[in-house]
């Protein structure tokens, strides 16, 4: 039995290629990881790599393909190979953060397509929470906990970087997540710490992006405060939020959790938007929305809230709106080198097409929920409806269920993929 499901399964991954024979290929990436197929996404993303000639994973763009092929190994569960992959990334982001010389001068004379893609700050911020899940989900909150250190490290940096021009400075799904990671492990100052950053980020970017501090984080919140005994800051937000419903300290040492995370939809992706006055091309994200029209989530017949924690297109497109001003002057000044280059004997051998940098990472989701249930030690069947919109001719109504198994105060973490 268990050999006929491979050979069916290798015979779809077939068919896969020979219907994507002629499609663009993020064309054929989007409609694998649609269709949840994402063995056959992971194969794309090696056979577009092994290509011999230009291709999308060439040498100037390697962060794409530890991007691209991180996520997806992480939805195969294959969770070292895809911290590995993500450890990879990073290492090239510092790398690049020394840039070369050559590289710009070439650009400067043609486009930024000439230089190796580094990512965007979010980017580089979503290489640790990929790597922060693929801890929580296999239980090591030790782990999570170091690769939370490395997002504070970036987010200082990109607040020293910009100055006041910043809006990309905190992350509240990092945040949230390495607040958890801490909490799960009896560290609760520093879970306090992160979960106050978590729910003050949300309210700092609300306008920005679109999500106020959901009730998961406000608890936490609250939880951290009374279990440090802080009542002054308690009472505060109390104060603030009004009433909301937490953990208090005696009940956390023998307090089981599920906490479900939640992928919905396929992210944003850049596409070049030319000026036809001027000849400056930029880059701009175009947002798709996330398939989930609701989530249901329900355990021992009991309703579980699920919030919307992060909108992922909505960081990308402010943050590129915010550098756009840099490149545009970037653009004006490009131009008019390129014009005095080509009034220069064989100088216009040296001058390249103006073209936007589209280049962007195209397995993450659009949009991050949580769902944090509490349950009493033992045996549990979580039942989660994924609801599409109605007229959504790619998506279909589909129920997972999680069976969970818990001790005494034990935390654990779920993943729920609706690409």
């Amino acid at each position: 039995m268990k050999r006929k499901t491979v050979v069916l399964s290798a015979v779809l991954v077939v068919l896969m290629f020979l219907a994507g024979c002629g499609k663009p290929f993020h064309k054929q990436l989007d409609e694998a990881l649609t269709a949840g197929n994402y063995q056959a996404a992971a194969d794309i993303i090696d056979s577009e790599k092994t290509k011999p000639k230009e291709n999308i994973y060439s040498e100037k763009n390697e962060m794409l393909y530890y991007m691209d092929k991180g996520a997806v190994l992480q939805v195969l569960k294959q969770y070292e190979e895809s911290c590995g992959l993500m450890t990879k990334a990073d290492e090239l982001v510092d790398k690049l953060y020394t840039k070369s010389a050559l590289d710009e001068t070439a650009a400067f004379l043609s486009n930024d397509l000439s230089i190796k893609y580094r990512g965007e700050d979010f980017e580089s911020v979503m290489l640790s929470i990929i790597s922060m899940l693929n801890y929580m989900y296999q239980g090591d909150y030790e782990k999570c906990a170091v690769e939370s250190r490395k997002v504070n490290n970036k987010l200082k940096y990109f607040e020293a970087e910009y100055g006041d021009k910043a809006i990309y400075t905190e992350d509240p799904l990092a945040r949230y997540l390495a607040g958890f990671c801490y909490e799960a492990s009896g560290d609760y100052n520093d879970a306090y710490i992160d979960y106050k950053l978590a729910a003050a980020a949300c309210e700092r970017y609300e306008n920005v992006y679109g999500v106020s501090v959901p009730d998961i984080m406000k608890s936490s919140v609250l939880s951290m405060a009374e279990a440090n005994r802080f009542a002054d800051d308690v009472a505060e937000y109390t104060g603030k939020w009004g009433a909301v419903d937490y953990t208090k300290r005696e009940a956390l040492a023998d307090n089981s959790e599920v906490l479900l995370v939640i992928y919905d939809g396929l992210p944003a992706y850049k596409v070049e938007d030319k000026n036809f006055l001027t000849g400056i091309a930029l880059p701009k994200y175009q947002k798709r929305q996330g398939w989930l029209e609701d989530v249901q989530v329900t355990c021992s017949e009991k309703a579980c809230p699920v919030e919307l924690v992060q909108d992922q297109g909505a960081i990308a497109y402010k943050n590129l709106e915010t550098k756009n001003g840099i490149m545009m002057l970037k653009g004006v000044g490009r131009g008019v080198a390129k014009e005095i280059m080509k009034a220069l004997p064989m100088g216009a051998l040296f001058v390249g097409e103006e073209r936007a940098d589209t280049r962007c990472w195209r397995t993450i989701p659009s949009r991050f929920h949580l769902v944090r249930i509490k349950l009493a030690p033992g045996t549990h069947e979580i039942k989660v409806l994924l609801k599409a919109a109605e007229g959504d001719k790619l998506h279909t109504d589909r129920e997972e269920i999680i069976t969970t198994e818990l001790s005494k105060g034990r935390k654990k973490v779920y993943p729920v993929y609706a690409f």
